[in-house]
C-alpha cells in the first residue's frame, strides 16, 4: 500500500468520523415531546346504572419542546366495559394554544354504563406514536369502577309521641323513609315491603304511604309511616323498623334500609309534679310599694313519663266552671295579668324533668312582711307518689319607699389588736352598705380616713355587704385611739358612736385558755384558746406512745380560736398549739394532754319502768323484743310514710322510725334505741347547711342555765350563749327572737331558710360534722329540724312528733 493511497484513507475516515459527530451532535440537541396519563377520574365516583356520568382523562405535558398541534392528542384509544358514549370533548392544542412543559389537558367523555357491578376502564392517549416520544409506557392508564343500582330506600328514623310515654297512655309512633336514590319512585315495590317490631306496643290502627305512578315518591322526598296504639307494659323496650326486608328491590346500600331504638316506657303509678320555685323579676330585698313585678312559678314533671293533658294544672278561667286546679296566695299583689304555658297536649307533651310555668304580673300596693304560697292540684286529680312537694312558700318583705328600704343601723362593732402599731375595727349593718373608719389619737384634732371598700359613686355595689371590717396600720404602740364608723349606701349616710381603742405595748402573744373537751359517743374532741394578738393556730396533737404529731391549722386571724378533732381512739393524747401573727411573728403553749378512757354503753333498761329526766341523761328500765328493724314490702305504703315516726296506738304506743331511703323501719322502745339509731343512720351536714333549715322549739328538755328557754346543749348547737339569754344585747332574749323568726345572734336580722333545701331532705337525721356531732331530726309534718342532743331528748321528739297508725295498717308494711 503506496503512502498516497493511506493518506487517502486517513482523510476518508476522518470526514466520515467527522460527518457522523456532527450528526450524533444534532440529533442529541434536537427537543423532545412527552405525554403522561396522569388520572381517570369518574363523577359520581361510583356511576349509577342507566345514569348519565362524565368521565375525565387527564394528560400531563412534560416535553422540552412546546407541543403545537394536537396529532399526539387525536390519536388516542379507550376501552370503557359496558359504557354507552354519548359524547367526548378533546383538548384543544394549535399554535395558539400551545403546550408547554408542566401544562395539563382533559378529555371529557359523557356516557352510562348499562351493566352492575364492576367495569374496567382504559385509555391511551398518542396510540399510532404520530407524536415521537422517548417512550410510551406512561401513556396509558386503567382503573375499576363500581356501577351501583338507581334505587335506594332509607330508614332515616323512628319517633315517638311522646317522647316519654307511659303504659296504656295513647302514643304515635313515627318510621320515616327517605328515597335515597337517583329515580323518582313510581311503585311501590320495597315501599308496601316493610316490617316491625314494637316491644309491646299495641297497634290500635296505622297508615301506610302509597307510592303509585300518579302518587311518585321523588328523588329526596321522605314518607311516613304511622302506627297509633299504647304499650301495656313499662320499662326498657326495643323499636324496629325494615323496609323493603323481602329485598324485592335492588338498591345501591342495603345496609340502611333497618333501624332500632331503645325507649324506656314509665308507669302511671310513677305520677308526680311539684312546684319547683318561685321567683321574682326584682331582687326580693328590694320591694317598694308600687313596683311593678312578676312573679314566676315552675311547676316540674318529676314522673319519668310525658304528661299529655292538662289535669292538675288548669286555671279558673278559660270556662273550666268547676274551678282550677292551682291556688295562689301573693298578698300585697294587686294583678293585671296572669299567663301560663300552652297546657300538655299528645303534640305538646310535658316531659320528664321539664317545667310548666305561670307567670304572675301585678302592682305592690301594701307596705310589709308576707308570706308567698302557691299550691298545685289542690283538688287531688292526680295519683302521684308524692303529695307533699305540691305546695311551695316564700317570704318578701315590702318597703313603703326608698327611704325605708335603704335605712340602716350599725352594731355588733368590736376592736381586735393586730399588733403593737395595728388594730382592726369590725361592725356589720342590717342593710348592703359600703364605708370606711376615721381615728385619731387623743388630743390629734385631724381624722385620717380609711377608705374599706368603694366610694359613693360606686354604689350600689356589686355584692352583698353587711359585715365590714378594716385594718388600721402604723399606729403608734401603747396609745389610745378615738375612731368613728362612717356607713353609707344609695340613700343615707351614718356615723356611728365614738369607739375607743389602745394599741399593745409589744407584740407578744399569750395563749390562754387553752382546753380539750372530748365526745366520746363521736369518737371526737374539741380544742379551744384563746390569743391577746389576732393570730392563726396550729393544733399539734399525737397518741402518747407516738413519736410524730399530726397538725390541724385554722389560718383566719382571731382572738378565739377553735379547732374540731375526729376519728379519735381510745388512748391518751398529747398536744400543745401554736399562734402566729400576721408578721410571722409565732409563741407555743405549754404540752397538755386530753384522754378517751372508755366509749360510752347504753343503760341497762328493764320492761314497763318510766322515763326519768335527769338533765344530763335518760334513765330507762324494762326491756322490749320487738324487731329493731324491720324491712317493708309494700313499696306504696312506704312512698306515703318514709321519713316519718310511727306509734303504734293499738300495741302500747310502739315507736318505728322509718327510714328515708333505706325501705328499713327501726324500733324506738327505749331512749337508748332511739339515740343508737340517731346515731347510726345520721348523715353528716355542714354548719352552713344545717341553718338552711327551720328550727323546731317544741320538746326540748335539759339544763338552761340563762333562763332563756334554750337548754344548754341546744344553744351550744346552735352558738349562742348558754350563760346569757341576750346573746346580741339588743334586748330581746335569745328563745324569742328565734321562736320569731330573728337570728339571735345578730340584732335586728331575720333568719334566712331554704324551704326547697328543708323539703328536699324531710326524714332524714343529720350529724353536725364541723361542731361536736350535734344531731337534728327533720320532720316531714312541719319541714323544720328538731335537736336530738340527748337521749332523753331523741326519745321525747321521736315520740311527740309521731303518726299514730293501727295495728291492721302496720301489718300491711
Amino acid at each position: 500500500m503506496t503512502k498516497l493511497f493511506k493518506t487517502i484513507l486517513f482523510l476518508c475516515l476522518f470526514f466520515l468520523v467527522f460527518i457522523f459527530g456532527v450528526e450524533k451532535q444534532t440529533q442529541a440537541s434536537d427537543p423532545y415531546y412527552d405525554l403522561e396519563l396522569t388520572a381517570i377520574t369518574v363523577v359520581p365516583s361510583k356511576p349509577v346504572f342507566n345514569q348519565q356520568c362524565i368521565i375525565t382523562v387527564k394528560v400531563l405535558f412534560t416535553g422540552e419542546a412546546s407541543l403545537i398541534d394536537d396529532a399526539g392528542i387525536r390519536s388516542y384509544y379507550y376501552s370503557f366495559d359496558d359504557f354507552n358514549l354519548s359524547s367526548i370533548v378533546l383538548p384543544v392544542v394549535s399554535p395558539s394554544k400551545a403546550l408547554v412543559t408542566g401544562n395539563s389537558v382533559s378529555y371529557i367523555i359523557t356516557g352510562s354504563f348499562d351493566e352492575l357491578g364492576s367495569a374496567n376502564l382504559f385509555f391511551r392517549t398518542n396510540n399510532d406514536g404520530v407524536l415521537p416520544e422517548p417512550g410510551m409506557s406512561d401513556n396509558d392508564l386503567r382503573i375499576a369502577v363500581e356501577v351501583i343500582p338507581p334505587d335506594d330506600l332509607l330508614v332515616s328514623s323512628i319517633g315517638i309521641s311522646p317522647p316519654n310515654p307511659a303504659v296504656d297512655q295513647d302514643a304515635i309512633i313515627t318510621v320515616k323513609v327517605k328515597n335515597n336514590g337517583h329515580l323518582d319512585l313510581s311503585t311501590g315495590i320495597g315501599i308496601q315491603d316493610y316490617e316491625f317490631n314494637f316491644e309491646s306496643f299495641y297497634v290500635e290502627s296505622s297508615v301506610i304511604p302509597q307510592v303509585a305512578s300518579f302518587s311518585k315518591l321523588l328523588q329526596g322526598e321522605v314518607v311516613d309511616y304511622i302506627f297509633e296504639g299504647h304499650f301495656s307494659l313499662s320499662g326498657d323496650k326495643a323499636l324496629s323498623f325494615v323496609i323493603d326486608n323481602n329485598n324485592r328491590m335492588t338498591e345501591n346500600n342495603e345496609d340502611n334500609n333497618e333501624l332500632s331504638k331503645a325507649i324506656t316506657i314509665g308507669s302511671v303509678d310513677n305520677m308526680d309534679v311539684s312546684v319547683d320555685s318561685i321567683g321574682f323579676s326584682k331582687d326580693t330585698d328590694k320591694l317598694v310599694v308600687g313596683d311593678e313585678i312578676s312573679v314566676t312559678v315552675k311547676i316540674k314533671n318529676n314522673s319519668d313519663f310525658s304528661i299529655t293533658d292538662g289535669t292538675g294544672l288548669l286555671e279558673r278561667d278559660y270556662q273550666y266552671s268547676s274551678g282550677g286546679d292551682y291556688e295562689f296566695n301573693f298578698p300585697y299583689l294587686n294583678l293585671t295579668l296572669a299567663t301560663h304555658n300552652e297546657y300538655p297536649t299528645p303534640d305538646l307533651p310535658f316531659n320528664p324533668g321539664s317545667f310548666f310555668t305561670y307567670t304572675f304580673t301585678g302592682i305592690l300596693d301594701t307596705a310589709g312582711i308576707t308570706d308567698v304560697d302557691f299550691s298545685i292540684d289542690i283538688r287531688d286529680k292526680l295519683k302521684e307518689i308524692d303529695e307533699n312537694n305540691n305546695a311551695l312558700s316564700d317570704q318578701v318583705i315590702i318597703y313603703q319607699d326608698e327611704s325605708e328600704l335603704y335605712q340602716f343601723g350599725i352594731f355588733n362593732i368590736k376592736t381586735y389588736p393586730i399588733s403593737s402599731t395595728s388594730a382592726r375595727v369590725a361592725w356589720e349593718t342590717n342593710k348592703d352598705t359600703d364605708g370606711y373608719v376615721m381615728f385619731k389619737t387623743e388630743g390629734y384634732l385631724a381624722y385620717d380616713r380609711y377608705l374599706l371598700k368603694i366610694g359613693l359613686d360606686d354604689w350600689p355595689a356589686s355584692a352583698e355587704q353587711q359585715e365590714h371590717y378594716t385594718d388600721l396600720f402604723n399606729l403608734e404602740s401603747g396609745k389610745s385611739y378615738r375612731a368613728i364608723i362612717n356607713a353609707y349606701n344609695a340613700t343615707f349616710e351614718k356615723e356611728s358612736d365614738i369607739i375607743e381603742f389602745s394599741t399593745r405595748a409589744n407584740d407578744n402573744i399569750n395563749i390562754s385558755g387553752l382546753n380539750c373537751v372530748t365526745n366520746p359517743g363521736f369518737a371526737t374532741a374539741v380544742c379551744k384558746w384563746q390569743t391577746s394578738l389576732l393570730a392563726k393556730g396550729t393544733l399539734y396533737y399525737k397518741k402518747t406512745e407516738n413519736n410524730s404529731y399530726t397538725s390541724v391549722s385554722d389560718s383566719e386571724l382571731k382572738l378565739n380560736q377553735e379547732i374540731n378533732l375526729a376519728d379519735l381512739n381510745l388512748a391518751d393524747y398529747d398536744y400543745y398549739v401554736v399562734a402566729e401573727n400576721k408578721d410571722g411573728i409565732s409563741e407555743q403553749s405549754s404540752f397538755d394532754q386530753f384522754s378517751f378512757g372508755s366509749f360510752p354503753t347504753e343503760p341497762n333498761i328493764e320492761e314497763n319502768s318510766s322515763l326519768e329526766d335527769t338533765g344530763d341523761t335518760a334513765v330507762i328500765t324494762g326491756n322490749d323484743d320487738s324487731t329493731s328493724v324491720i324491712s317493708i314490702s309494700n313499696q306504696q305504703m312506704y312512698s306515703q310514710l318514709k321519713g316519718k315516726i310511727m306509734l303504734k296506738v293499738e300495741d302500747a304506743g310502739k315507736a318505728y322510725y322509718i327510714h328515708p331511703v333505706s325501705s328499713n323501719m327501726y324500733y324506738l322502745g327505749r331512749p337508748a334505741d332511739a339515740f343508737a339509731v340517731m346515731r347510726e343512720q345520721g348523715v353528716g351536714i355542714s354548719n352552713v347547711n344545717i341553718a338552711r333549715i327551720p328550727v323546731g322549739l317544741n320538746n326540748l328538755t335539759g339544763l338552761d342555765s340563762d333562763g332563756d328557754g334554750l337548754p344548754d346543749l341546744f344553744e351550744d348547737a346552735i352558738g349562742t350563749e348558754k350563760n346569757n339569754s341576750d346573746s346580741d344585747n339588743d334586748g330581746h332574749g335569745d328563745g324569742d327572737e328565734l321562736d320569731g323568726g330573728y337570728d339571735p345572734v345578730k340584732s335586728g336580722a331575720k333568719i334566712t331558710v331554704d324551704n326547697n333545701f328543708s323539703l328536699s331532705n324531710v326524714g332524714k337525721i343529720f350529724l353536725q360534722v364541723e361542731n361536736n356531732g350535734e344531731a337534728w331530726y327533720i320532720n316531714p309534718a312541719d319541714n323544720k329540724r328538731y335537736f336530738l342532743g340527748r337521749p332523753a331528748d331523741a326519745f321525747a321528739v321521736m315520740r311527740n312528733i309521731s303518726l299514730g297508725i293501727s295495728n291492721s295498717d302496720f301489718n300491711k308494711l
